[in-house]
């Protein structure tokens, strides 16, 4: 049984299917010299050498970055696992390691929070007194 919305779509199909056919077609037919849009031709020829200047000044020395610390682990023992092979069944460890910055900011934006909450209940507190 054929619907209007079936014809409606098997015609959109074979539209879109005709201009995918015909866009390569027309992009190929304009390809000459005098055309807007021309095919670009790259130099295959790579330089040997670096020839841009060094900005000793952006360049910032080596720094040891600080142990992320462990929040949160997990660990499988592998012979628990059923398998022919190591990592069959997904990773045998998964592990949450965070910066101790990030950590700290953390554990701030947690503070100001509950002391925030802590000043909202009790001035919701005192406005119950005062009615």
């Amino acid at each position: 049984m054929k619907t209007k919305a079936s014809g409606r779509c098997i015609s959109l199909l074979v539209f879109l299917f005709g201009i995918a056919l015909l866009v390569p077609a027309l992009s190929a037919i304009g390809d000459d010299e005098n055309s807007r849009y021309q095919t670009v031709i790259t130099n295959p020829e790579i330089p040997a050498i670096n020839q841009s200047e060094p900005n000793e000044t952006a360049l910032e020395s080596y720094k040891r970055t600080p142990e992320p610390i462990t929040v949160f682990k997990a660990e499988v023992n592998e012979t628990s696992m059923p398998g022919p092979r190591y990592m069959a069944f997904g990773p045998s460890v998964i592990e949450l390691s965070v910066s101790p910055a990030i950590l700290i900011a953390f554990a701030v934006l947690v503070v100001l929070g509950i002391g925030a909450w802590f000043l909202w209940a009790k001035r919701q507190q005192d406005d119950e007194d005062n009615t």
